[in-house]
């Protein structure tokens, strides 16, 4: 998924501090010091604040997919494709919908760059990632890479300037993933080092016995069981329901982890 999701290319390239879930951490903002310490001089120890910890929390990212059992058993490349190709973008979406709503109540700047002719003027655009770097970026251990949404990397790709085209997976030289996490003409900076977190496991399982709801919300759960008359017998009509589950969890370290960027549509 790292080409669909900024998420699974953060977690695939490393870039994210790897920490352990349901485990208490250091507090937000919180840095371990050092300093030269000459002979017989004692070290300096780092006082932690443990008043608020960071604590990252196991989450699961789920979807569900029933089809023929026709299209199941063909195993050429053509069939199981199909099914992976739909599930991997229907995950990689909600990866990263879960990754902006995380960094989106960390603290973040947002910057509009107006447009002329569908196209955003150049020095604005500039000025504006100027802007998101010079908040995001502020240490040298930082790992950026730039979020970007199908419209607003479609206008990159016109402005003439190779250096911004996020289809040649940079932009002004920094890595660039083409995300459907975000909706309209937009894109954002996150640095994935003052990102704290885990993707531990993919779960893939099938059956052809259970019976569905067929519904993209169901109302029936363990906790609020609601009846519902849109259930299909699997078994009664030759079907066969896959479920794709990321095992998960992300918490930003530090407030100015992402910065974001609109583009103004409203120009003509």
């Amino acid at each position: 998924m790292r080409t669909q999701s900024v998420l699974a290319r953060i977690f695939a390239e490393r870039w994210a501090l790897r920490v352990p879930f349901n485990t208490r951490l250091m507090s937000v903002g919180m840095d371990a010091t050092a300093a030269v310490v000459t002979g017989g001089k004692p070290i300096p120890v780092t006082d932690l604040d443990w008043d608020d910890p960071l604590i990252v929390e196991r989450e699961k990212i789920a979807a569900a997919l029933v089809l023929t059992k026709e299209l199941w058993a063909d195993a050429t490349a053509a069939g199981q494709g199909f099914v992976n190709t739909q599930m991997r973008a229907a995950i990689a979406t909600a990866c990263d919908n879960f990754l902006f709503a995380k960094l989106t109540d960390s603290g973040t700047s947002d910057e509009t760059v107006t447009t002329l002719g569908g196209l955003p003027d150049i020095d604005d655009l500039r000025g504006a990632m100027l802007g998101a770097l010079n908040s995001v970026h502020t240490r040298a251990a930082g790992n950026p890479v730039w979020a970007v949404s199908p419209t607003a990397a479609n206008m990159l790709a016109m402005v003439g300037d190779e250096e911004l085209n996020p289809f040649s997976g940079q932009v002004a030289k920094i890595p660039a993933v083409i995300t459907s996490g975000f909706t309209g003409s937009r894109m954002g900076l996150v640095d994935a080092a003052a990102i704290g977190g885990n993707l531990d496991r993919l779960e893939i399982v099938s059956t052809d016995e259970a019976v569905v709801e067929m519904a993209t919300d169901p109302t029936n759960d363990t906790t609020t069981p609601t009846g519902s008359d849109s259930v299909v017998s699997l078994f009664q009509t030759d079907s066969v329901a896959m479920k794709y589950v990321v095992h998960l969890g992300l918490e930003p370290v530090r407030d100015n982890s992402a910065a974001f960027i609109t583009f103004d549509e409203g120009g003509s």
